[in-house]
């Protein structure tokens, strides 16, 4: 009995302090699926907290207006409870501050999204990870990330944080990360977990993950395909001028960004003559519009005050965006130039706003397109007001006069646009 007893405790020796789980070390051993709850409990409280004390965290929502077709915006988030999430959208004004960033102000009115339509990708990138010194709190997200979102790539992300701030300082912590990661994501129980370079497309950055040391030519073929993807994209992007996201500059520097950061891959040898190809049809779509650029600025500087001198303007500056579409210079340049080619003009006996009728709608779609880049311009949406008042849509002009009063960004829009609201005979 006794040789058994001192035989259990030099195994009990024998056991490195590693063993001890990832769950054990901090979390009482508690399973997984109770951690991860007990971990959500205290989400809501973090965006409460944060917006009691005027830091609330913002973030990337899909736009529920279908019209949008999912098109990522920024919320400020205001409030949450276990089941939603009060948010609300920041909107463009168009304007930027002293260090030339984007004003954006707050939407008037908020909106609910329920914690699953706050994606997991954005979300890991919101709450604090890189500057969270509470290990505990990380293997709970972790945890949550896991179990509640299946979201093994995120959670892998959290945990890797972890692992590398205790390099060469607490191996068994690592080992005990290691051990996690093997049983979540199923991997073997002896795989060698290394940490990989994995490119996040959403944010343009590496961001680094575990993972076994035989699996790295899989990671490897998924960077292939996404170096290869990313060049497809773009190429796509320049021959689809309707669906473009990116300007002609923003597509230059992507495409001459590309083979640095695909770089580790056999793609930047093999698309390089296609990128070179790509980056001189750009350019040469550049030239064109500046072309079309410097004529339109010149035709400005000579255009007197007759609506009818601003329609080789408008049309030079519309030839520009036509090769550059998401130029918000240019569309601002033709959106005023048609403005003025509208000749709209303040008449009185009956008091209302009269220009041309057609050219009005075209500037419209100008104006409209431009607000959707810049939802809280209000010079824009006055104008959108007054558009619609010459074309005798008096339901639509009050909506955008009362719109532009009702943001209160600017003294005199909101001066004018009351002004223009109040006009008694509309008809």
């Amino acid at each position: 009995m006794l040789k058994t007893t001192a035989l259990l405790l030099l195994i009990g020796l024998a056991v490195p302090l590693g063993a001890q789980s990832l769950l054990d070390r901090f979390h009482d051993g508690k399973k997984p699926s109770r951690v991860a709850k007990d971990w959500f409990r205290g989400l809501d409280d973090w965006v409460n907290d944060l917006h009691e004390q005027a830091r609330n965290a913002e973030s990337w929502f899909p736009d529920p207006d279908p019209a949008a077709r999912g098109r990522l915006c920024r919320y400020r988030l205001e409030g949450a409870d276990t089941r939603s999430l009060t948010v609300r959208k920041l909107l463009d004004t168009g304007s930027v501050d002293t260090n030339g960033k984007p004003v954006r102000v707050a939407a008037k009115e908020t909106s609910l999204f329920t914690w699953d339509q706050w994606e997991s990708r954005f979300l890991v990138t919101t709450y604090p990870t890189s500057t969270n010194q509470d290990a505990a709190d990380l293997v709970g997200f972790a945890t949550w990330l896991y179990e509640a979102r299946k979201a093994p790539v995120e959670a892998n992300r959290v945990l890797t944080i972890l692992y590398q701030r205790n390099e060469g300082t607490d191996a068994e912590l690592q080992e005990a990360i290691c051990q996690f990661i093997r049983e979540q994501e199923r991997l073997k129980k002896d795989s060698e977990l290394k940490p990989f370079e994995l490119w996040d497309d959403d944010f343009k950055v590496f961001r680094t993950v575990l993972i076994p040391a035989d699996k790295a030519d899989e990671f490897k073929a998924q960077r292939e395909r996404a170096a290869r993807g990313r060049i497809m994209q773009l190429k796509a992007e320049f021959d689809e001028p309707a669906n473009r996201t990116l300007t002609l500059d923003e597509l230059e520097f992507a495409l001459s960004r590309w083979p640095t950061e695909f770089a580790d891959t056999v793609a930047a040898a093999n698309c390089a003559e296609l990128v070179s190809s790509l980056l001189a049809r750009v350019q040469e779509a550049k030239k064109k519009a500046a072309v079309h650029a410097d004529l339109a600025a010149a035709a400005e500087k000579a255009a007197g005050q007759k609506p009818a001198e601003w329609k080789q303007v408008a049309d030079d500056w519309q030839a520009a965006l036509a090769l550059d579409p998401r130029s918000l210079f240019l569309l601002s340049k033709v959106s005023n130039a048609r403005y003025v080619q509208t000749g709209a003009e303040r008449v009185a006996g009956p008091d209302r706003w009269v220009g041309d009728y057609h050219v009005a709608k075209a500037a419209i779609e100008l104006y409209e397109a431009w607000r959707e880049r810049e939802p809280a311009n209000v010079k824009v949406i006055l104008n959108l007001g007054i558009l619609h008042h010459v074309r005798a849509e008096f339901d639509e002009a009050k909506k955008y006069y009362r719109l532009a009063a009702a943001l209160d960004l600017d003294p005199e829009v909101t001066r004018l646009a009351d002004n223009y609201e109040a006009i008694k005979n509309w008809k």
